[in-house]
């Protein structure tokens, strides 16, 4: 007998359009459209999920979040230069680093404090 197609609220959720899963805290789905959530310096816990024809498991392409994606996720220019030379070097950089918009929103609020 075969078995059953495997299927995800996040198939059900987004009918078909591509989304990221984080596989971490009983697996969260979300928009391409969102803000993603924390990108974490040790460990790869984001997925892009691309279905195919039909919304099950067996048939979408899914892959883990490059260490490059996770530099613009956490909206470092393109020309930023990191050191290091491995995946892991970045990974480790880009999950402990501030998002740039973050940073630059609690710099102007404490500029005022700081003249």
């Amino acid at each position: 007998m075969p078995r059953p197609a495997a299927r995800s609220p996040g198939l059900e959720r987004f009918q078909g359009e591509p989304f990221i899963a984080t596989l971490r805290n009983h697996c969260t789905v979300q928009s391409l459209d969102e803000p993603i959530g924390a990108i974490t310096a040790e460990g790869n816990h984001h997925l892009l999920v691309k279905p195919r024809r039909s919304l099950t498991v067996d048939d979408c392409d899914v892959q883990m979040i490059s260490p490059r994606t996770k530099v613009r996720a956490q909206r470092f220019p393109d020309t930023h230069v990191f050191q290091g030379t491995t995946a892991a070097d970045l990974t480790r950089q880009v999950g402990n680093a501030v998002p740039v918009n973050a940073a630059s929103w609690l710099a102007e609020r404490l500029q005022p404090s700081l003249n």
